[in-house]
């Protein structure tokens, strides 16, 4: 069961980076299935050291170097003008992850 919902939470992050390609948003060359994969062991990773410190920064950390990736350019930090303000910072973009964590609350029901 676990494993199903992991599976349909990871194709919910790979749907939203696609669409993120397509709309120019995200660099095109990314391989979204890789950066979903990521993006939800990082998730999941922050948050069992959070349940286990009780330290919420591992989770802001995976979150903030995952959604940072997605937005530079094939140019890297300087071509993209990257200002290291990162999701949990409020630096925006925090969207694609939310439409994961909907997902996953949606399949839990």
């Amino acid at each position: 069961m676990i494993g199903e919902l992991m599976d349909q939470w990871e194709a919910e992050l790979a749907a939203g980076v696609r669409a993120m390609q397509r709309a120019g948003e995200v660099d095109a060359g990314l391989d979204a299935a890789r950066e979903a994969a990521a993006l939800l062991a990082g998730v999941q990773g922050g948050v069992l050291m959070l349940m286990s410190t009780g330290r919420i920064g591992y989770l802001e950390a995976a979150l903030d170097v995952g959604v940072d990736r997605l937005r530079r350019p094939r140019g890297g930090v300087e071509a993209a003008g990257v200002s290291g303000r990162g999701v949990c910072a409020g630096g925006g973009g925090a969207e694609m992850v939310g439409v994961g964590v909907r997902a996953a609350a949606r399949i839990a029901r």
